[in-house]
């Protein structure tokens, strides 16, 4: 990576970046053909100078699977150090024979009366005829006006409702986002792609011949989530719930949340039949936050089944069981590590397009969540 360069404003960008790609392209070594591959302009709003820095590094860290243009955002309205920061970076290294693959990057830090011309800047250097994806760290401002415009010209809204202030709320909104007329784009979560495990496994079970019909018959669900004190987050329980609801046809049922055994429950029903899942506090106060375990149970021909997926709370590692009537355990342990940043960057990108699966999901488990603050305030007054 060449080392980023200042420049003083706006109207410099386009000479900077052709001078650190020129000077990227020398650096690739001699013979190498001058034909760049980028793949995606990647727009990634940071709240702080801290969660810059952290976003610029992931981003770099995947310029050779993604080569991007990436132009990172940030504000201070105080204004003290003049209207703009501005920095540009670029890195070019052979790929497949012919092509070099090229990351730029651009940091703009607007100062004081320069936030309102940010939104401008950064669609004006977007690369044409590539998907552009926008990435917001912590809350979303849904209805701001640089939240509005940047999203305006994005194929893909990226978030992590886990970083948000009020994750559920975050939920909620990424789901009327979703079904808005003015939003044209997809929307991703990065708690979607740390659920891909529990999916798989949770797939997996019904792979078994012996253990398939049981997919039909599921009657409890038990979702264990280790909570933050002070700032509960159900959104990873709400997430599975609703995509085993939604790929299974469970519908809510009215009314859709009570209580039980000292656990939360929903109802749902699969035809006239009843489904119960149940959102229980994990009680073990080591455990990192999260979903900790699933425990599936159904009406086998021969009696009731379960099915389990429990994490360690160290080690990286999950335990699966399967328990048959009349058979005995079946168990196994799996790894089971949680991804970083840059690896849920990696998946979020890897995605094209819309995720009819996710966005199902998102639905139903921001019903999941409204229901339940509308039934929580309804027994407050």
């Amino acid at each position: 990576m060449q080392n980023p360069v200042r420049v003083e404003g706006p109207q410099e960008i386009y000479e900077a970046l052709g001078e650190q790609r020129q000077a990227a392209l020398i650096s690739a070594g001699p013979g190498v053909p001058p034909v760049r591959a980028t793949v995606l302009n990647l727009v990634a709003y940071a709240h702080d100078r801290i969660h810059a820095a952290e976003m610029a590094a992931q981003a770099a860290a995947l310029a050779e699977q993604h080569p991007s243009r990436t132009i990172l955002l940030s504000v201070d309205p105080i204004g003290l150090t003049g209207d703009w920061d501005i920095h540009v970076s670029a890195h070019c290294h052979p790929a497949i024979p012919g092509y070099l693959v090229c990351f730029e990057a651009v940091e703009l830090v607007a100062h004081g009366r320069a936030v309102d011309q940010l939104p401008a800047v950064a669609l004006s250097l977007l690369l044409r005829d590539l998907p552009v994806i926008l990435w917001w760290s912590g809350d979303v401002p849904v209805g701001t006006a640089l939240f509005e415009r940047l999203m305006a010209s994005a194929d893909r809204v990226l978030v992590d409702t886990a970083s948000a202030a009020d994750p559920d709320g975050l939920l909620r909104r990424l789901a009327a986002l979703g079904g808005a007329e003015r939003c044209q784009c997809g929307i991703s979560d990065y708690n979607w792609y740390r659920l891909t495990p529990w999916r798989e496994l949770t797939a997996q079970f019904f792979d078994a011949p012996d253990c398939r019909p049981c997919l039909e018959s599921l009657e409890r669900v038990r979702l264990e989530v280790s909570l933050w004190p002070g700032r509960p987050d159900w959104t990873q329980g709400y997430l599975l719930a609703a995509w085993l609801a939604t790929r299974l046809g469970w519908a809510p049922a009215t009314p859709l949340w009570s209580a039980a055994d000292g656990a939360t429950q929903i109802t749902l029903l699969r035809g006239r039949r009843a489904v119960t899942v149940e959102f229980a506090p994990s009680p073990d106060p080591n455990a990192p936050a999260g979903l900790q375990s699933l425990d599936l149970v159904a009406q086998h021909p021969e009696g009731t089944a379960s099915f389990t997926v429990r994490r360690f709370p160290r080690g990286a590692r999950a335990e699966l069981v399967t328990q048959l009537p009349g058979r005995e355990a079946r168990g196994r342990i799996v790894p089971f590590a949680d991804a970083g940043p840059t690896e849920l960057l990696s998946s979020a990108l890897q995605d094209v397009g819309r995720d009819p699966t996710f966005a199902a999901a998102l639905r139903m488990a921001a019903l999941f969540s409204a229901q339940r603050e509308a039934e929580s305030v309804r027994r407050d007054t």
